[in-house]
């Protein structure tokens, strides 16, 4: 697994990417798995579908980041475009995110699949460069690696893909 975070533009990047031991169908059902995500996502309280249409679904998001010692609560409501078994899509449309754009991505790979994440985000609270860059990577590799885990363990692999 690999995680990057970078600030530039005024915007931090993330960019994160495992290969898993496991079926793209089984990757699918636990990204689309909204409803069940704050059981085995880090720092996610809450999470849940608002509501469900042909071009999309809306899904609401509560939690908390961690910068050293403060616990900021964050909420993010997200509209989600879904082309199944290959990507999930989404962008904040509400929340504490001035933007928020998510995507991951899902590819065959030597025996199993190889799951990528990318996200562009622009927090509507101070983030100093330095620290928030860290404090970013940190989140995202707890989660991605969260949700790696649960590919994985939903697919029945040993873990460590």
């Amino acid at each position: 697994m690999a995680v990057r975070a970078e600030r530039r533009d005024g915007a931090f990047h993330v960019e994160a990417v495992a290969e898993l031991r496991a079926d793209p169908r089984v990757a699918w059902q636990v990204l689309t798995d909204y409803d069940r995500y704050a059981a085995f996502i880090p720092d996610l309280d809450a999470s849940r579908v608002l509501a469900r249409s042909a071009d999309g679904v809306v899904v609401e998001q509560r939690g908390r980041a961690g910068l050293l010692f403060l616990r900021i609560p964050l909420s993010v409501r997200y509209f989600v475009q879904e082309t199944p078994y290959r990507s999930v899509r989404s962008r904040a449309i509400g929340g504490d995110f001035r933007e928020l754009e998510g995507a991951y991505d899902i590819a065959p790979a030597p025996g199993g699949l190889r799951l990528a994440y990318t996200g562009r985000l622009v927090p509507d609270f101070v983030l100093p460069p330095l620290l928030g860059t860290v404090a970013v990577r940190r989140s995202v590799e707890r989660q991605f690696e969260a949700m790696a885990r649960e590919i994985e363990r939903r697919a029945g692999a040993p873990p460590g893909g």
